[in-house]
């Protein structure tokens, strides 16, 4: 018997299991996917301690752009999170906005 948790080790952020009870209750809700690129290349050709560098980096500008934009966060696989914003009169426009502001503060991590 295998109790699944609802907190990810290392980024102490909601599982999928919570996002999908959580953001099936928010009408209006807004989500943006992130996804850290290449990261099975970066499993496979790099050490434990390089990865857990890398999504640990992910994960603190994640929280940052959350903290600043009154976004939830969760950690839904290893390499994928969402972010989500219940806002119901969010037009397209802003959406792309945040999706420009959160490449720009990933970009070259």
């Amino acid at each position: 018997f295998e109790v699944q948790s609802y907190t990810d080790e290392v980024s102490s952020l909601p599982r999928f299991v919570v996002m999908d009870q959580e953001y099936g209750q928010m009408p209006h809700a807004n989500a943006i996917v992130v996804e850290i690129d290449e990261f099975d290349k970066i499993t496979t050709y790099y050490s434990y301690a390089m990865l857990l560098r890398v999504v640990t980096q992910v994960i603190r500008k994640l929280k940052e752009f959350k903290k600043e934009n009154d976004f939830l966060l969760y950690r839904i696989t290893d390499a994928r999170f969402v972010l989500i914003k219940k806002d119901e009169n969010m037009s397209q426009d802003e959406l792309d906005s945040y999706v420009q502001d959160i490449s720009k503060s990933l970009k070259g991590l």
